[in-house]
């Protein structure tokens, strides 16, 4: 990929999670069906982005022409979901119509910053309870806002950003199945969305996650037998570079116990008591691997062979 189709994706890439982060405005101002549609767009072009990623039998110059036809599909969409947003807020004086009533559903949506980990700590400790209780989704939702791109490249590279975008997407259907449709099929149907979004995010993070373990010397397993074994598998690998991997770990941990408490709770609204129970278990074993991933940073960073020498 030369470097202009490589500034043409990074923009595409951009815009996806531009739209995401408006559909969040539109779910805080509880115009779920607008987020929804934002959020499709949102999908389809980060689809675009790991298609051409993928594809390898591309010619560089069609390889560009579809990254620009992309592109300007992207600026199309921005345009749409401003549209949306200005008609949310203070209605549309083509149609005369007032903006979306503010439910009681958007009034206790949480947003939490994907670059705040102390707030993704305590969203994500949230989610744990809320999933106990079988209200995470109705009690306390968090969606995020997507403050700053992975900077990572080659196969892993949108990973986490598309975990995000199905994330909300989830929350979006959810929240329109719930609060706004009130057709049965179709809210079933929007629940099964809800729920096959959240499967893939989880499994968007799993993915990255397996990257950034394979980088350590250590599995979870290792950690909960071994603390001396610290350092990652690269000698090379500086102090700073391994905790910022860990950090990394930590925050997709957190972001699977998100998706995991919301899974639980359309499982037993389903009645599925069993696969629900599973579900919850992962939480949990989730929120003592975020504890062992902290202890480790922790002696990474107290480690003396860390430490530079005095001068």
């Amino acid at each position: 990929m030369n470097q202009q189709e490589t500034y043409i994706q990074q923009q595409v890439c951009r815009d996806a999670c531009a739209l995401s982060n408006t559909a969040v405005a539109l779910m805080q101002r509880g115009d779920f069906e607008a987020s929804l549609r934002t959020l499709k767009d949102s999908i389809a072009l980060m689809e675009h982005i790991n298609a051409d990623s993928s594809s390898s039998n591309t010619t560089p110059v069609v390889a560009l022409k579809n990254h620009a036809a992309v592109s300007n599909q992207g600026d199309k969409y921005m345009r749409l979901a401003s549209s949306r947003l200005c008609q949310s807020m203070v209605g549309s004086p083509f149609h005369q119509q007032e903006p979306p009533p503010m439910n009681n559903a958007c009034s206790h949506i949480s947003v939490v910053e994907s670059n705040d980990t102390a707030a993704l700590h305590a969203m994500a400790r949230t989610a744990a309870s809320m999933a106990c209780a079988n209200s995470f989704l109705t009690s306390a939702p968090t969606a995020i806002v997507i403050r700053e791109l992975n900077s990572s490249t080659g196969l892993f590279s949108w990973e986490r950003e598309t975990g995000i975008l199905l994330y909300n997407f989830a929350l979006a259907a959810f929240f329109t199945a719930h609060y706004t449709t009130r057709r049965p099929q179709k809210k079933s149907k929007l629940v099964d969305v809800a729920y096959r979004s959240l499967l893939m995010a989880h499994s968007a993070f799993a993915r990255l996650l397996e990257h950034h373990q394979d980088q350590l010397s250590f599995s979870s397993s290792t950690m909960a037998s071994s603390k001396n074994n610290l350092h990652m598998t690269h000698d090379n690998t500086s102090p700073e570079d391994e905790i910022a991997c860990l950090e990394q770990v930590i925050v997709l941990h957190m972001m699977q116990m998100l998706t995991l408490a919301g899974i639980s709770q359309i499982l037993l609204g389903q009645g599925q008591v069993q696969q629900a129970a599973r579900a919850h278990g992962s939480i949990q074993a989730l929120q003592e691997s975020v504890q062992m991933h902290h202890n480790v940073m922790f002696q990474v960073f107290c480690d003396p062979r860390n430490t530079a020498p005095a001068a």
